[in-house]
């Protein structure tokens, strides 16, 4: 082949590459100007995009046959709580006042003085020191002074049996205080932190008059210094008393109430209606029972839920762990919504038959460790909610406005 030839047959393959890469060129400027219409075109509807990945996400957290069983379980499992515990707290509140014994019934003196001899017993080595203040031997052998009312009368009115709602040493928190203070001191502190002395030592136990209530807690103190014994036999003393006054008819009253003005009223009328320090207990305890079995209900609903769970139809855990969270949501604010219109409707009753019993059974049914745990749900799930949605429409928004990659690019047809 001679030289022109070569040269021929080289122009005319360099014409044929020139031809390809000005089509691909041509296609690929075609490709990022249709692109741009596209993004364009998009930013200008953004709204109707984001509305259209939003109807995705709901799509895909949708309750489907399998979703709305889980969520009849759960609700029937959380209603049933309640419903159980309410039975269970009517007939342990019966039980608890039909055991409550007289303030001088005699198997609670019997025990006192068991209790007592065996601490004699135990510090009979122990020295007694005599002064102005009782010996440790009178401290836990002895009547404690709050519970004198003898002289009273002329000081304050205690209204008799219900004196242990007026002394602070009658409160099951604050008597560790004040009540330990008075045995030790021999005086009686009230709920409006005024203090009086009273006569423990010569002839008959009473009030003698007025004393300051911080001349009370440095005399428990000087108290102490002069015969560290004392501190151990009056908390001795003041454990055996609320102990032995906390399972009788009056009880004791709910603690720290009496102690501020603006609550004084509520506890006295909270304690004349029988509602002590042992039934605040019983409520606690029930308040816990019913958020803990909630929670496991709400924990085992969740396990079983999980169970279904198809990699094939969701492409993350988190999009299906969405309807779990409904499912729990869901079943916690029905379950706790027919509560409150059960508990409401058993008051209203009461109120227009005057039937007083059935208010407390009322009452007895209301579920607030069940309303904890709703509420710690409903927003617990819903934080967990937004987020995975937010992630999702994020991404879905990132797709939709990268597109696909351009196919010059992908091809190579532009070296």
């Amino acid at each position: 082949m001679s030289k022109y030839d070569k040269l021929k047959k080289l122009n005319s393959e360099n014409r044929e590459k020139s031809d390809l890469l000005m089509t691909a060129a041509t296609s690929g400027a075609k490709e990022i100007t249709d692109d741009v219409e596209r993004t364009v075109h998009l930013y200008k509807n953004a709204d109707l995009e984001l509305e259209s990945i939003d109807a995705q996400f709901a799509k895909l957290t949708k309750f489907d046959k399998t979703d709305v069983a889980m969520l009849m379980l759960a609700t029937a499992l959380q209603i049933g709580r309640w419903v159980i515990i309410g039975s269970v707290d009517v007939k342990v509140t019966e039980k608890i006042n039909n055991s409550r014994l007289e303030h001088d019934d005699k198997a609670i003196k019997d025990k006192e003085k068991q209790l007592r001899n065996k601490y004699k017993e135990r510090h009979s080595d122990d020295k007694h020191v005599k002064s102005k203040y009782r010996d440790w031997l009178q401290l836990a052998m002895e009547s404690v002074p709050y519970d004198i009312t003898r002289g009273s009368a002329q000081y304050f009115n205690m209204q008799g049996g219900y004196h242990r709602i007026h002394t602070l040493g009658h409160d099951p928190i604050l008597g560790w205080i004040f009540g330990v203070a008075n045995i030790i001191s021999d005086t009686i502190t009230l709920d409006t932190f005024q203090s009086y002395k009273v006569e423990m030592q010569n002839g008959p136990r009473r009030w003698t008059g007025s004393y300051p209530t911080p001349q009370v807690l440095l005399d428990a103190f000087e108290g102490i210094r002069e015969d560290n014994k004392r501190l151990p036999a009056a908390v001795f003393a003041q454990a055996l008393h609320l102990g032995s006054d906390y399972f009788t008819k009056l009880g004791l009253p709910v603690p720290l109430l009496e102690a501020s003005k603006y609550t004084r009223d509520f506890a006295g009328k909270l304690y004349k209606e029988q509602y002590d320090s042992l039934m605040l207990t019983k409520d606690i305890a029930k308040i816990g029972v019913q958020a803990i079995l909630a929670a496991v209900i709400n924990l085992l609903i969740a396990a079983i839920h999980g169970l279904f769970y198809d990699p094939a139809l969701y492409e993350n855990r988190d999009l299906y762990e969405v309807k779990t969270r409904k499912i729990i949501s869901y079943s916690n604010l029905i379950a706790s919504s027919s509560n409150v219109v059960t508990v409401a409707g058993m008051e209203v009753a009461a109120y227009f038959s005057e039937n007083p019993e059935l208010a407390k059974k009322g009452f007895a049914y209301m579920d607030i460790g069940g309303y904890i745990v709703t509420m710690y749900r409903l927003i617990t799930d819903a934080k967990f909610i937004n987020r995975v949605k937010s992630e999702f429409l994020e991404k879905e928004w990132y797709k939709t406005v990268m597109g696909e990659e351009y196919k010059f690019m992908s091809s190579g047809e532009i070296t």
